[in-house]
C-alpha cells in the first residue's frame, strides 16, 4: 500500500511529459526519441516520453517500444486525436509536444521548459524567429499559408503569436485539459492557441529551428485541405457574422475587379493574356488586402509581409491556371 502511494506521489510530482504523435515514421521516430531522451537526461529532468501511434503500418510502434517509452495506440485517426490521447495519458506538470518527423530537435525544447517554469501556461515555438533550414518548409507554406493564417489569427482573436502552426510547443497539462479541446485533425493546432487566448491564458513564444526531414519519408500535410480546415475553424470560433460578411464582400468585389481588368486588357488594349492576367490579379490582390485592412479588420496591425503573401498567392494562381 505504501509503495503504491509513493508511486502515485512521484507521478503527481513528475515535471515533464514529451508527447510525440506518430503515423508511419520508421525513418525518423528513433532519432526523435533519442533527442528527447538526451533533453531529459542532460538537464536531469524528471520526465517521461509518450509516443502515440495513430495506425502505423510500417513498424514504427516496434521501434518506439524498443526504447522503453510509454506507447499509446490511438485508433481514432487524426493529429488532434493522437495528441489528446497522449496528453490524457501523461503524468507531467508540463507537456511538450512535437512531430515525429525529425524536423524539430527536442534538445532545443529546453527553452520552452524554462518559460513554463516561469509560469507561462502556453509556450509556442516560432520558426520564423529561428532558422528554417533548406528544404525544411515548402515555399507556399513559408511565404503564403503560415503568414496569412497567422495574420488572420492575430487580427481575429488579438493573439500576439507570429507562428500559429509551429509543431513544437509546450503547456501546463491541467490548464490545457481544462479547455476541453475537441478537434481531431490538423486544426487542433489552431484550436489550442485560440481557446487558450480566449481563456486569457498567459502565452509567449521562443525561437525554434526547423530542419529538413528524412528524404525517404512522405509528408502527411495536405496544403489546401489542412489550410482550409484551419481557416474554417477560425471563422467558426470568431462567430462574427458581420465581419465574415464583410470578408466575403471584399472577396467578391476583388473577383469582379479582376474579371473587369482582364477583359479590358485583353479585349480593349490587346495585351498578351498572361500579362493581362498578371496585372489584373495583382491589382485584385492589393484591393483584397487594402479593403480588408481598412474595412473588414479596421484598426488591426497588418504587416507588409501579408500584402506580399497575397500577391504571391495570386501569382501562383496565375501559373497554375495557365499551365
Amino acid at each position: 500500500m505504501r509503495a503504491a502511494s509513493l508511486l502515485e506521489s512521484r507521478l503527481m510530482d513528475m515535471e515533464l511529459s514529451i508527447v510525440i504523435p506518430c503515423l508511419n515514421e520508421k525513418f525518423t521516430i528513433a532519432r526523435c526519441i533519442e533527442r528527447a531522451l538526451l533533453l531529459i537526461n542532460y538537464h536531469q529532468i524528471d520526465g517521461e516520453i509518450i509516443v502515440v501511434d495513430n495506425g502505423s503500418t510500417d513498424g514504427s510502434p516496434v521501434i518506439a517500444k524498443s526504447y522503453n517509452v510509454k506507447l499509446i495506440m490511438e485508433e481514432q485517426r487524426g493529429y488532434g486525436s493522437a495528441l489528446m490521447a497522449g496528453i490524457r495519458h501523461s503524468q507531467g506538470k508540463y507537456v511538450i509536444m512535437a512531430d515525429a518527423d525529425n524536423t524539430y530537435d527536442f534538445v532545443e525544447a529546453y527553452g520552452i521548459l524554462i518559460m513554463l517554469r516561469k509560469g507561462y501556461q502556453l509556450v509556442m515555438g516560432n520558426r520564423f524567429q529561428g532558422t528554417i533550414y533548406k528544404k525544411a518548409m515548402p515555399i507556399t507554406h513559408r511565404y503564403i499559408g503560415n503568414p496569412i493564417l497567422s495574420w488572420l489569427g492575430r487580427i481575429l482573436f488579438h493573439i500576439e503569436v507570429g507562428d500559429f502552426h509551429c509543431g513544437l510547443r509546450g503547456f501546463n497539462r491541467l490548464d490545457i485539459l481544462a479547455l476541453d479541446l475537441k478537434t481531431s485533425g490538423m486544426e487542433f493546432a489552431s484550436e489550442l492557441v485560440i481557446k487558450a487566448a480566449l481563456h486569457n491564458y498567459t502565452l509567449t513564444e521562443v525561437p525554434v529551428n526547423l530542419y529538413a526531414s528524412d528524404k525517404k519519408r512522405r509528408s502527411k500535410l495536405r496544403t489546401v485541405r489542412d489550410g482550409f480546415r484551419h481557416l474554417h475553424y477560425m471563422v467558426l470560433m470568431k462567430n462574427d457574422i458581420q465581419q465574415y460578411v464583410k470578408f466575403v464582400i471584399c472577396g467578391c468585389c476583388s473577383n469582379l475587379i479582376e474579371i473587369a481588368l482582364l477583359y479590358i486588357f485583353t479585349n480593349q488594349l490587346h495585351f498578351w493574356y498572361l500579362v493581362s492576367y498578371l496585372i489584373s490579379s495583382s491589382v485584385s490582390a492589393c484591393f483584397t488586402y487594402l479593403s480588408n485592412r481598412f474595412w473588414t479588420f479596421r484598426g488591426a496591425s497588418i504587416s507588409i509581409q501579408s500584402l506580399f503573401s497575397f500577391v504571391i498567392a495570386h501569382v501562383l494562381n496565375i501559373l497554375i491556371s495557365s499551365s
